[in-house]
Order: C-alpha cells, then structure tokens, then sequence
C-alpha cells in the first residue's frame, strides 16, 4: 500500500512536474519553429500569388471568378512541394483538366502553370 502524502507534499510534486519555466522554454522552441515554417509558406505563396494576379489581370480575366483561378494557382504550389519535373507535369496536366471541367480558361490555366509555376507539358508517350 502506498505512503499517504499530505497536502504540501502532493502539491510539491505538482510544482515539480508542471515547472512554469520549462513549459514555457518549452512553447517558445515550438512557437518559434512553427513561426519559421510559416514565415517560409508566406513568402513563397504571397510572392506566387501576386504573380498569378498579374498573369489574371495581363489576360483580363473578370474579378468573379479571380478565386477560382487563385484556388488552382494553390492547388499548383500544395503539388510543387511534394512533385518535380514528370511527375508534376503530369500531376498538373490532371489538375488543369480538372478546373478546365469547371470552367476555367485553359489558356489562362497554362499561363499560370508554365509562367507562374514554371511546370512544362507532360511528356507524351511513344
């Protein structure tokens, strides 16, 4: 059977386990990696989407469906963080069918892919 402990015994290992200073040396390291990862995914995107705003603005695409084009513009960026050369040529051809289906210039769509995202066409098979 256990040692019954008293009240300032029981609070004595609270205080030991739930150290105020550690927690928070702890929540600024995760704070400040989680900032740092962020700060990369802002500059990245914000840069890219002012680029897709202009190749949007250079082919006088109307304001109504300006989210539409910066949904796929994303959905090109979310492929280019996981995908390179073939695969997302290939990745991206799909998306642009996709969003084609839904309306979109495919002019437009292949301005964004080759001038904003720098994705080529997918190689044909022999």
């Amino acid at each position: 059977m256990g040692m019954v402990r008293s009240a300032q015994q029981r609070s004595a290992m609270f205080d030991a386990k739930w150290n105020d200073e550690a927690y928070v040396a702890i929540c600024a390291a995760v704070e400040a990696v989680a900032k740092a990862g962020y700060e990369g995914f802002a500059n990245v995107w914000v840069a890219k989407r002012d680029e897709t705003l202009g190749v949007l603005a250079a082919a006088g695409v109307s304001r109504l469906v300006v989210g539409s084009y910066l949904a796929y513009s994303a959905e090109l960026y979310k492929l280019t963080l996981w995908a390179s050369g073939e695969l997302a040529a290939v990745a991206a051809d799909e998306i642009e069918t996709k969003w084609t289906s839904r309306g979109l210039a495919a002019a437009v769509l292949a301005d964004i892919k080759y001038d904003v995202w720098s994705i080529a066409d997918p190689i044909p098979p022999a």
